[in-house]
């Protein structure tokens, strides 16, 4: 993947981070981390576990990267069917955009 490209998905995943922030927060300023940490773990889990099951590119394994996608679908949603309201839902996918960045961050070669 070319480094141009590479940027760009930071970028827009960056973008999709604080937009979901800042939609977050609630009118009384209560701002729970904890959910963000959960959502950075799902993205960041994600990341890893494409790379660790060769799931880069879908015409290389597409099953797998079907099963994992779904996989990964049921985790978010049992997590946001328990959150109680849209704020700590928005707050989770913020968390899991700055996951994925990380992961990419770090490890620049995904």
């Amino acid at each position: 993947m070319s480094r141009r490209l590479a940027g760009a998905k930071i970028a827009v995943e960056a973008v999709v981070a604080l937009v979901f922030l800042v939609a977050s927060q609630s009118a009384n300023g209560d701002r729970q981390r904890h959910h963000l940490v959960v959502g950075f773990s799902i993205g960041y889990l994600y990341r890893h576990s494409r790379v660790v099951f060769g799931c880069r590119r879908a015409r290389e394994g597409p099953i797998r990267t079907l099963s994992l996608a779904l996989g990964w679908l049921a985790v978010s949603v049992a997590v946001v069917r328990s959150l109680g309201n849209e704020s700590d839902r928005r707050r989770v996918g913020a968390g899991v955009a700055l996951g994925s960045i990380g992961y990419r961050t770090v490890y620049s070669g995904d």
